[in-house]
């Protein structure tokens, strides 16, 4: 029986030796676990922090994209108010002209009614017609007989 005994006692040795093995794996899983869970843990605040700061840096250039935005709307609305400005002093310039080039043109009208309706060759040559241009006819110098036609009727008369 000694040799059961001696069976027996390896066996109880290799239990308890197993039961050692078996609660020093579950120690050492169980700080490889909390090591891990304190790794991941440092991991996730780590990125957490890092996100926040990337965060806060989008969120500082958005402010500062929408300030730069804001600037430009009120310069450019600035700049649309004074183009208008000069718009409307521009076409009350052009009002006003065109109100005296009618006012002209009125009496200009008036006073080719009133003009005479023979002009001496004297008075032509008073008012700066040259001679041979009234020598031409009318079919081979159009053009030009018209301008001076417009020429004479365009320029003031003189007061005799």
């Amino acid at each position: 029986m000694s040799e059961h005994a001696n069976l027996a006692g390896l066996r109880e040795q290799a239990v308890s030796d197993a039961a050692t093995l078996v609660s020093r794996a579950r120690s050492e899983s169980q700080q490889l676990l909390a090591a891990a869970r304190a790794e991941s843990e440092a991991i996730r605040a780590s990125a957490h922090q890092e996100a926040d700061a990337i965060i806060a840096r989008a969120e500082r250039q958005a402010a500062t994209i929408q300030e730069r935005g804001r600037q430009e709307f009120l310069w450019r609305r600035r700049q649309l108010r004074q183009q208008q400005d000069a718009l409307g002093q521009l076409r009350q310039a052009i009002t006003s002209q065109l109100a005296s080039v009618t006012a002209f043109a009125v009496e200009t009208a008036r006073d080719l009614y009133a003009a005479p309706e023979s002009i001496s060759l004297e008075d032509l040559h008073d008012m700066g017609v040259e001679q041979d241009a009234l020598e031409l006819t009318p079919s081979e110098h159009e053009p030009e007989v018209q301008n001076n036609r417009s020429s004479l009727l365009s320029s003031p008369r003189r007061a005799s």
